[in-house]
């Protein structure tokens, strides 16, 4: 086989009309949607700052691997060359395979899904592709089917796809009067109420019938008509309660948006639309904003990773429909702003415990120096509120809805971690001292998964017994309940990578001793009772408490909360193994403050007080850390 050559470091100014678009896709499919539109601008701008990547064709012709959008913005502007990284010698299917990995259409191409099919998404092809991710510019992801509807249709071909004008994602403008409750109401009952009676009469007046079954298609029709008369005037008065539950449960208050601007109108008008619509068709077991004002990590959707609670299911459903509403450039600064104020708070906390481990006296001192800190930093914290009524929302009101889901994956996570720390009890252990000496020696061995097996073969297994039971003769059962451990322990270190342990460097023979020790040693029957959100209607879980040991004994899913709460008892047990328990207990306890200052920052209202009171505490962090 020949020798795919890629021109990585020269370009080629390619002639626009030697190139073909991949496998004969229509140009006219870029030439389409806000990519497009962006990209003209920004070839404008700056020009073509990112070259294309082409193959060479026979006739002096030339395949578009990636930079369509390039190409036909070049072609809007007239230009006549346009630089290019060529492949050489490379095959259909080689081609085939490249493109379908770094863009989109080739994706859709490849799994044969036609975009203009208005039934493209109950395809089993397309459903194969329901989470596939796409990554724009600037390293940043969204869903395939947000990308197909955002930047490869035009809002004329979108609105095909829709049953109302209040749908998230229609482009369609609302006027003035279709904001109004009365037509809002009229629309839910016409399409979420009526909407297969009304489909029946159609097909009634379709048919040529007799005279008696006009005179009964009559009579049904005025009934019909009553009905709906009826049932609009109960929906007026249900959406306009939407204003008091989003007060209650999200913490967002519908009277500080000025109405004068039509946007806001518009935007109050979708999202009373579609609060009826998860309600009452979408999710009907649920109480979503009930389910927001609760949040627990098993809300958390983690379908990226290939696994999901039902309620994770249901907020990565809502999060994908609620996001169609919401400007790309305000979800990223939504996003990365809480990320950031999560991530420098882990961050500080981290050099913070890093400087605890190394100071010479783990005792009383530094606890006392922790409870000073905490003080401090429990201060009540006073906010000048210089921003007042409907101007102190500086995002739009589906941008707020976005922060509270957003903040509401975060909070989901401190307040679980908050509810791990009351829940685990400060146990001591008594090591004795040639045995913390012995411990030490193993902190740092390295122990890999794949060598798991030759750990716990039977030359290994007394010396193992010997740490694990703290004595120096062990019996014959005592070891044989070691070697039966050794699938637990594979399990355990499974539950470490969602700790953010990803590297099985980490992974110590001191952590397996600790494991083993737990295990055998530890509460047998102990329960884990962790409530959420939908856990309170569940009987079966309510009979039946998550036992602490059964999470290590089988591969059935096991929620987050109690991984994180194996991981928190076998790390105690590791710090108390070389004599340290009282650093992890001093750490703990500056944890715990960071968690609740974070579950403040993160129920805050806006962005701005968020980091208003993000600047405030880090501020008392600086000025008080020193302590530590």
């Amino acid at each position: 086989m020949e020798e795919k050559i890629f021109l990585q470091e020269e370009t080629s100014n390619i002639d626009i009309n030697k190139l073909v678009s991949f496998c004969d896709y229509p140009f006219d499919a870029f030439e389409k949607g806000k990519q497009f539109e962006d990209m003209v601008g920004d070839v404008l701008e700056r020009g073509i700052v990112q070259p294309i990547i082409v193959r060479s064709l026979e006739n002096n012709k030339y395949e578009i691997l990636d930079g369509h959008y390039r190409v036909v913005a070049a072609k809007k502007l007239n230009w006549v060359t346009i630089p290019a990284f060529i492949f050489e010698n490379l095959d259909d299917e080689e081609a085939f395979n490249y493109v379908s990995d770094i863009h989109p259409v080739g994706l859709l191409k490849k799994h044969g899904i036609d975009i203009y099919d208005k039934n493209y998404k109950k395809s089993d092809a397309y459903k194969e592709l329901e989470n596939a991710r796409v990554v724009l510019k600037d390293d940043y992801g969204i869903f395939l089917d947000e990308y197909i509807e955002c930047f490869l249709l035009t809002g004329e071909e979108r609105q095909g796809y829709f049953e109302s004008i209040y749908d998230l994602g229609n482009s369609y403008t609302l006027s003035e009067a279709e904001c109004e409750y009365n037509i809002i109401a009229n629309e839910i009952v016409q399409k979420l109420i009526l909407g297969e009676k009304q489909e029946n009469m159609f097909e009634i007046e379709s048919q040529n019938r007799c005279s008696k079954d006009i005179r009964m298609e009559k009579v049904e029709i005025r009934f019909w008509k009553e009905e709906e008369k009826e049932n609009t005037t109960v929906v007026v008065r249900q959406i306009k309660d939407y204003n008091r539950q989003l007060r209650k449960y999200l913490n967002i208050d519908m009277d500080l948006f000025d109405y004068n601007i039509i946007q806001n109108k518009r935007d109050r008008a979708k999202l009373y639309y579609y609060l009826y619509k998860i309600k009452h068709k979408e999710f009907k077991k649920f109480n979503i904003l009930e389910l927001l004002r609760k949040p627990s990590m098993e809300n958390i959707d983690n379908s990226f990773w290939g696994y999901n609670t039902n309620n994770g299911k249901t907020m990565g459903m809502l999060k994908r429909k609620i996001v169609r509403e919401v400007a790309i450039d305000i979800r990223r600064k939504i996003e990365e702003t809480v990320r950031g104020i999560v991530d420098e708070w882990g961050s500080s906390i981290w050099k913070i415990r890093n400087r605890m481990e190394y100071m010479p006296d783990q005792d009383n001192s530094c606890a006392d120096k922790i409870k000073i800190l905490k003080s401090k930093m429990n201060e009540e914290f006073i906010r000048e509120k210089t921003i007042e009524n409907n101007t102190i929302m500086s995002l739009p009101l589906f941008g707020l809805f976005y922060l509270r889901l957003v903040q509401h994956e975060y909070l989901g996570q401190v307040n679980d971690l908050l509810m791990l720390y009351d829940y685990q009890n400060d146990i001591e252990y008594d090591v004795p001292e040639k045995y913390i000496i012995k411990m030490k020696e193993i902190e740092t061995k390295t122990i890999f998964m794949e060598d798991l097996d030759t750990y716990f073969q039977a030359d290994n297994v007394r010396k193992i017994a010997e740490l694990v039971y703290l004595k120096p003769q062990t019996n014959k059962e005592e070891r044989r309940k070691i070697v039966s451990c050794k699938e637990k322990v594979r399990r355990f270190s499974e539950f470490c990578k969602l700790y953010g342990n990803n590297s099985e460097i980490d992974f110590t023979e001191l952590l397996v001793v600790s494991c083993l020790q737990e295990i055998i040693l530890g509460r047998k029957r102990e329960a884990f009772d962790y409530r959420y959100y939908g856990y309170e209607g569940n009987s079966k879980e309510r009979k039946n408490k998550r036992s602490v040991q059964n999470a290590l004994a089988n591969d059935e899913p096991t929620c987050d909360a109690l991984q994180i709460y194996w991981i928190n008892k076998v790390v105690n047990r590791s710090y108390a193994n070389v004599g340290r328990l009282v650093f992890q207990k001093n750490s703990r306890e500056l944890e715990k403050l960071t968690c609740n200052i974070l579950a403040q920052i993160l129920s805050c209202t806006t962005l701005d007080e968020m980091l208003s009171m993000d600047a405030f505490y880090k501020n008392m962090m600086i000025e008080y850390g020193h302590l530590l």
